[in-house]
C-alpha cells in the first residue's frame, strides 16, 4: 500500500485515543482488496484508520469522523450484526452523523487533536 503526503491539515501517522485504544491514521492512495468507491476504513485489530488520499481535506475530515463512529460502535458492541440490511443502515446513519458533525467543526478538531498526539 503506497502512502503520499496528504493535503492541508491532515498528516500521515497522526494518532487518536478512541475508547481507550490508540488508533493511527494513515492516508493511502488505494485500498488493497477493496472496491474503487471506498473513501476510508478502520481495522480494529491493528487500530488503524485509513483515508483515501484522493479526497479534498473537507471530505477527509468527514471520513475520519465516520470511521471514528465505527470505532465507537465496535468498542461498545454494536458492530457485530453483519447482515447486509443492518450494515447499510449503520453506514447511512454514520454518514448522516459524520456530515452533521463535520459542519460543526468536529473534523478540524479531530485533526488538531491527532496532530498533538503524534508529536513526540
Amino acid at each position: 500500500m503506497k502512502h503520499q503526503h496528504p493535503p492541508d491539515g491532515v498528516s500521515q501517522g497522526m494518532k487518536l485515543p478512541i475508547c481507550g485504544h490508540w488508533y493511527t491514521i494513515r492516508i493511502v492512495d488505494e485500498f488493497e482488496g477493496e472496491g474503487q468507491n471506498l473513501t476510508g476504513r478502520v481495522n480494529h485489530g491493528t487500530h488503524e484508520i485509513e483515508i483515501s488520499s484522493k479526497l479534498p481535506t473537507s471530505q477527509m475530515e468527514e471520513v475520519l469522523i465516520h470511521e471514528v463512529g465505527h470505532c465507537f460502535l465496535y468498542h461498545y458492541g454494536h458492530e457485530s450484526d453483519q447482515r447486509a440490511k443492518a450494515r447499510i443502515e449503520r453506514e447511512n446513519t454514520l454518514d448522516a452523523f459524520a456530515n452533521g458533525l463535520y459542519a460543526l467543526g468536529v473534523g478540524a478538531f479531530l485533526i488538531e487533536k491527532a496532530k498533538k498526539e503524534a508529536k513526540p
